[in-house]
């Protein structure tokens, strides 16, 4: 039996996306609240989030086997609406009280101001170092911010094709400014699975 089949949890509202998008959607929402909420890292250090925030990603990110069956159990059993009882606003209950007609909605929040600044990333080189554990690969980059407006607190967001979270560390210096130099370390247990490819982009954690 599946865990969420006892206590069932939103993992999708826990990450701030609609019920039912992609793992690439959920992994991007993931990041950037990591990237605000991680002890490590985060403006606003909150551990009882990350736990939530993890518990989606094990669900929904990290296990595609994991995501299907869930979608699948929330669909058939969480996701179900029911018919009204058929009193209409105004009418009295069942203990002949008169029932509150509903308010009327709030006006939808204002958009969040979109950001799209442009970098380039220049490569300066990779090199091999050993460890108690093997081999690491280490890759070093400088981050120029070309064009664009920035937000206000940008953070740095690194993705590796083929390889989780949990498999490398970054150092960054300076952080939230630009230029910036950041190194990648890859761990000696993934360096099997790194072809290389790594993308960069600005997210805005607020």
């Amino acid at each position: 039996m599946d865990p969420w089949e006892e206590t069932w949890v939103n993992h999708y509202a826990e990450l701030g996306v609609p019920m039912f998008s992609d793992v690439k959607v959920c992994k991007k929402a993931y990041r950037k609240q990591a990237m605000k909420y991680h002890t490590d890292a985060g403006s606003e250090p909150n551990n009882a989030r990350m736990v939530k925030l993890n518990a989606a990603f094990e669900v929904l990110i990290k296990n595609q086997a994991n995501k299907t069956r869930y979608d699948q159990y929330s669909r058939e059993n969480k996701m179900r609406t029911t018919s009204g009882t058929g009193a209409s606003a105004g009418s009295p209950g069942p203990s002949g009280t008169r029932r509150t007609p509903p308010s009327s909605p709030k006006p939808p929040p204002a958009s969040p101001k979109v950001y799209n600044p442009v970098i380039r990333v220049e490569h300066l080189g990779s090199r091999l170092k050993t460890t108690t554990e093997g081999e690491a690969i280490v890759e070093k980059f400088v981050v120029h911010h070309v064009s664009g407006e920035l937000p206000p607190n940008p953070q740095l967001d690194i993705e590796i094709e083929g390889i989780f979270e949990e498999a490398f560390s970054i150092d960054q210096y300076p952080k939230n400014r630009f230029p910036t130099t950041v190194v990648v370390n890859i761990t000696p247990q993934s360096t099997g699975s790194y072809v290389g490819a790594i993308s960069f982009q600005i997210l805005d954690p607020a």
